[in-house]
């Protein structure tokens, strides 16, 4: 004996399995934007603190310091990040800031039309 709602929790099951996945997908791209952030943050902050301590010595040996430090420390950006910057600038030789910038690419936001996230940090 059929009736016609035969098959509707098959449709339904369908249906939120599409749902699920897509909050899945979405999860794993925000996961991989806070990582990203976070990892520009500590390269940032780890470049800021070593230049801040060799100003004593000069600008230019605060900045290469800081520029050192930057890829050692930011390797999670330098290596999956596009257009990544990173821009030591000594204010009055007593003053270090630092910055940096990158898209880092989606896997699954494409879809919905992001190609990429941008990150920054200063220090």
């Amino acid at each position: 004996i059929s009736s016609p709602e035969d098959g509707q929790g098959l449709v339904l099951f369908a249906a939120g399995l599409v749902a699920m996945m897509g909050f899945v997908a979405l999860s794993v791209d925000v996961g991989r934007f806070v990582w990203a952030r976070t990892a520009i943050q500590a390269g940032v902050d780890a470049a800021a603190l070593a230049g801040a301590q060799s100003l004593p010595d000069g600008a230019g040996q605060a900045q290469s310091y800081a520029t050192q430090y930057w890829e050692k420390n930011a390797t999670f950006i330098t290596q999956q990040g596009e257009n990544v910057q990173f821009t030591p600038n000594v204010v009055d030789n007593r003053t270090l800031e630092v910055r940096g910038e990158a898209d880092i690419p989606t896997f699954f936001a494409k879809v919905l039309g992001l190609d990429s996230w941008h990150v920054s940090a200063s220090g």
